[in-house]
């Protein structure tokens, strides 16, 4: 009589087993699901080079200097969208950007850049640092020499970048 009442309770766990299988309702099921999504996003953005802001939008750019995706805002989301170039012409037919401009910006730009302004020539950091150029060409001499001290930088200070030094304004 015990072994009948084991072969019952097995064959009701193994037909939900399946059932729940079958739906989709495991858990291991949505975490593959999502390993998935966040994989494909990291192959699709493994090109990745700085946002911009163009058209009332954010657009992520590669380091060809095309936009090929547009950030959606989904509540649930934790793209990381900066570093943001400002101040740069796109071609809005073929989706490139000033290939002249370009050239001002450094292909590994530090974590800690928020922002670079190429027509008002300034970057401001994550802490909110603002660091003024004398010259477009000094941003790429600028961004290694934040990557170095930029964590050490105030936050609301405003500073000078010229001859390769940091002045406090």
């Amino acid at each position: 009589m015990l072994k009948k009442r084991y072969k019952i309770v097995f064959f009701i766990y193994a037909t939900s087993l399946v059932l729940w299988d079958f739906l989709g309702l495991s858990s291991l099921n949505n975490v593959n699901n999502l390993y998935k999504s966040v994989s494909s996003k990291d192959e699709r953005s493994s090109n990745y080079w700085f946002s911009i802001y163009y058209n009332e939008r954010y657009w992520f750019v590669d380091k060809d200097g095309k936009i090929y995706d547009v950030y959606q805002d989904y509540p649930d989301s934790q793209i990381k969208t900066s570093p943001f170039v400002s101040g740069i012409n796109v071609n809005s037919e073929t989706g490139e950007l000033d290939k002249k401009m370009l050239t001002f910006i450094p292909k590994d730009i530090p974590k800690i850049v928020f922002e670079i302004n190429l027509s008002e020539k300034y970057i401001t950091t994550t802490k909110s640092a603002i660091i003024y150029l004398t010259d477009v060409n000094d941003i790429a001499t600028c961004s290694s020499v934040l990557r170095t001290i930029g964590e050490y930088l105030d936050s609301g200070k405003v500073f000078l970048f010229k001859n390769g030094k940091l002045y406090l304004l």
